[in-house]
């Protein structure tokens, strides 16, 4: 990478975005470097014919190291990074979108959560007041015994179907029994 990154300083940097910089970046001596797509001195732009990016060629080029690569995976585009808004204005724009609107949903929460707190500490102040309240002077409480919630919990399932007269089905008259 120091022989390419001297002159190209951009490219290198946006190389060392890439799933083959970051690999080499870790010390995979087998991981591909600017010369094993570019080429060493035959380097042309992609559009020239004898270019291995060439579109003729650029499937062949990944071969070398990907086995069975095709045409949609030599289409990936390596070098592409959200920073540059002039060449790939799409990755720049949803990048930036996709952020904005992350950082504004958490902090939108965030903001609630912590507004809210000071009235969820208030109302369970208030609860725990009542109840001790209704121990010490010994009144019934509004709130249920345990028993009653089980017992509540257990049939509110059963609540719709109870006082409700058994039907068939629309348009299909009942049997009867």
């Amino acid at each position: 990478m120091t022989q390419c990154g001297r002159c190209h300083e951009k490219e290198a940097v946006t190389f060392f975005d890439t799933m083959h910089g970051k690999v080499s970046r870790l010390g995979d001596a087998a991981a591909a470097k600017c010369y094993d797509c570019h080429g060493t001195h035959n380097i042309l732009p992609p559009i020239d014919l004898a270019s291995t990016l060439s579109r003729g060629h650029v499937v062949e080029t990944c071969g070398k190291c990907h086995e069975g690569a095709h045409r949609r995976f030599a289409g990936y585009l390596t070098h592409a990074t959200h920073h540059d808004p002039d060449k790939y204005p799409a990755l720049y724009y949803t990048y930036w979108g996709m952020t904005s609107l992350l950082v504004g949903v958490f902090s939108f929460f965030g903001i609630h959560t912590l507004l809210w707190l000071p009235r969820a500490f208030t109302q369970y102040k208030e609860r725990r007041e009542h109840a001790k309240t209704m121990r010490t002077s010994g009144g019934t409480s509004r709130l249920c015994p345990n028993r009653r919630r089980v017992r509540h919990l257990r049939l509110r399932p059963l609540r719709p179907f109870r006082h409700s007269p058994p039907r068939g089905l629309p348009g299909i008259p009942r049997a009867s029994p």
